[in-house]
């Protein structure tokens, strides 16, 4: 396997467990979720970080606003809404799991 596509390969892999995280940290259906795009991009490595924090948000569900030119994405509840939530990576510790993924699968320090 050539170097750009094992590379891309990992960056894949990483784009699937940041999409995880991201989603188990926004698991009530009855809730809508804004998060700031920085919050995530900023623990990702910085080569690509803003590439995978896109592409993990869509997968995770979430959108653009429109507003504020993707600096803050939502993600409408699946359910009836009842609750908004701004999405803090550092409860749960979200933050922690998304550096050591990128720090396992991307294999650079943040």
């Amino acid at each position: 396997m050539c170097t750009a596509c094992a590379s891309l390969a990992l960056e894949n892999v990483l784009v699937e467990e940041v999409a995880a995280l991201v989603g188990a940290a926004c698991e009530d259906p009855e809730t809508a979720y804004s998060i700031e795009f920085l919050d995530l991009a900023v623990w990702l490595p910085d080569r690509i970080g803003d590439r995978v924090a896109y592409q993990a948000l869509r997968r995770a569900g979430f959108e653009p606003d429109a507003e504020t030119e993707g600096e803050i994405w939502h993600r409408a509840p699946s359910g009836e809404w009842k609750y908004h939530c701004d999405v803090d990576l550092e409860v749960g510790d979200y933050d922690i799991q998304i550096e050591q993924a990128a720090r396992h699968i991307w294999g650079t320090p943040i």
